[in-house]
């Protein structure tokens, strides 16, 4: 039995890591119509590399929003629309997700040196292998409270985000 519209769509619902800069920091924007729906929203928007970008925090998701944002799937809404795994299979990697996310976000706050930076981002800052062992036993003890949930989280992520050659799907 496939998934309803509903029932993918509250798996959506239930997340938002898609807009609330944990999977992704920006979603291109490619029309101007898109560009003046974002800026009668309120969301905020910028330039990179000469191309329009919105910048985090979707609260629309029922509402008429940017392409970009409801052309997006994470690769469980993906899996579930194509009937590779149930509904509940996803839900439940949302849910870890969702909580492990939360847990890191609580982390993060005592560290503001990631302040501005992504989920995969911080993972990459936090690859010690490259200092002398000494130095990687301290900023591994210094960033514990981190390193314990990303151990989870950072894989998790990845699996949410999906194979990187979809690039069809992404903002």
């Amino acid at each position: 039995m496939s998934a309803s519209i509903e029932q993918i769509s509250g798996i959506c619902t239930s997340c938002g890591m898609c807009c609330d800069g944990t999977l992704f920091r920006h979603a291109n924007i490619k029309h101007d119509d898109d560009k003046a729906l974002a800026e009668t929203l309120g969301l905020t928007t910028g330039m990179k590399k000469e191309q329009q970008h919105f910048h985090q925090q979707c609260t629309i998701y029922d509402s008429e929003r940017p392409h970009v944002c409801g052309a997006y799937f994470c690769n469980p809404v993906r899996e579930v629309k194509q009937q590779r795994i149930s509904l509940q299979q996803a839900s439940e990697m949302i849910v870890r997700a969702v909580k492990l996310n939360r847990q890191f976000n609580r982390a993060r706050a005592n560290f503001p040196e990631f302040a501005d930076m992504s989920i995969l981002q911080i993972r990459n800052a936090l690859n010690f292998n490259e200092m002398p062992q000494e130095q990687q036993i301290e900023m591994r003890k210094k960033h514990a409270p981190l390193l314990l949930t990303g151990i989870r989280l950072f894989p998790l992520i990845l699996e949410i985000i999906g194979p990187r050659n979809r690039k069809k799907d992404r903002p």
